[in-house]
């Protein structure tokens, strides 16, 4: 099943309103998405950039999330068998992620045993929660303007 905008958010501790100002586009673009009524994948590639950063995600990484993971409920069944025409996504060439060292955390945590995961993952989680140690979000984002 896949993730809504409105998951990522709540898990990142935004409001919509906040998660739009601090992203730089308007509210109501965010609340269109949310609700629905804009797909994401028809969002301006701006848009869609600066919402997958905010998130700390790369913008590849984001659609994943947000697609859904069960291909067999996205695909047509096959005609002649009444079955799905392909379970299976192909798997992506190289995730992008906002930030260059979080393909390297991915490489070494895919090698850990269960219990150093569960262990990596508190350890994170504790970090993460120190206030001393969160950066500001606004400020840490790449500027979409061009050069020149």
């Amino acid at each position: 099943m896949a993730l809504t905008l409105s998951d990522l958010l709540a898990a990142h501790g935004y409001r919509e309103a906040a998660f739009a100002r601090e992203i730089g586009i308007p509210a109501t673009t965010l609340y269109s998405i949310v609700g629905g009524k804009t797909n994401v994948a028809n969002t301006g590639v701006g848009t869609f950039v600066k919402i997958a950063h905010g998130l700390g995600l790369g913008t590849e990484e984001l659609f994943y999330l947000l697609t859904d993971n069960d291909a067999a409920e996205n695909v047509d069944p096959d005609p002649a068998t009444d079955q799905p025409a392909s379970t299976s996504r192909p798997a992506p060439r190289e995730v992008l992620f906002a930030d260059p060292r979080q393909r390297q955390l991915n490489a070494a945590f895919a090698n850990l045993n269960e219990q150093s995961k569960t262990e990596v993952a508190g350890i994170v989680s504790s970090v993460a929660a120190d206030p001393t140690r969160q950066r500001s979000r606004s400020a840490d984002l790449p500027s979409l303007e061009p050069n020149g």
